[in-house]
């Protein structure tokens, strides 16, 4: 498993590559990736960002996705 590292190129794995590397390869993945936090099916434990998940990128959940997130001003 691995995290991206969108702010830090040293510690972001695929930091170096061209895009079209990354999402071409993307298809083919044979390991597994990080999902973590929750979903509205979780236990309450599992709803914050701290719980780590593995899942093959082949697969799709019906509840998993991403979520938006913005400060909003007082």
């Amino acid at each position: 498993m691995s995290d991206f590292y969108a702010n830090s190129p040293h510690r972001n794995p695929i930091a170096d590559n061209d895009i079209n590397y990354v999402l071409n390869n993307f298809t083919t993945l044979k390991t597994y990736r990080v999902l973590r936090g929750g979903s509205w099916m979780s236990i309450p434990r599992y709803v914050r960002v701290a719980p780590r998940f593995r899942f093959s990128p082949a697969h799709s959940i019906h509840n998993v996705g991403f979520r938006c997130v913005r400060t909003v001003p007082l």
